[in-house]
């Protein structure tokens, strides 16, 4: 049975999406009540705003929508960045605790190495010189 899926609002998005929604209806109702109240003084108003002023509402609506998607794409492309700096410093920390652990086992290795000639120069130098050369010839 499939689990019904969790749904999550951004509520800053859904309350802005609302205020704006509503001040265009209030605006759009004011608009309308002086279209139908005073139709020659809406006419002259626009008339003297021009057209420009509609284009610049237009392209700011635009923009607005435009930044938007701009800033939200931003904002994920900085949490990848971050995701992906955080694995590189990982891997970094890897490869030096790796290298840290190396450095002491070689160090290791070679002490006793280092021991190992000592302790054959030692028996080397107890042995008598003819002894050492019927060992070799065997």
């Amino acid at each position: 049975m499939k689990q019904p899926k969790e749904l999550s609002f951004d509520w800053h998005d859904v309350f802005q999406r609302l205020f704006f929604g509503g001040g265009v209806g209030a605006s759009a109702t004011v608009v309308l009540e002086l279209v139908h109240a005073e139709p020659k003084m809406f006419l002259e108003t626009f008339q003297r705003w021009g057209a420009a002023a509609f284009i610049t509402l237009i392209v700011l609506f635009m923009v607005n929508s435009g930044f938007r998607s701009l800033i939200r794409a931003s904002a994920d492309n900085a949490a990848a960045l971050q995701r992906l700096a955080d694995s590189v410093q990982m891997i970094a920390q890897k490869d030096t605790e790796e290298s840290y652990e190396q450095k002491i086992l070689l160090g290791h290795i070679g002490s006793s190495i280092e021991k190992l000639r000592e302790s054959m120069a030692e028996l080397s130098d107890r042995l008598p010189p003819a002894r050492l050369s019927q060992g070799a010839g065997k």
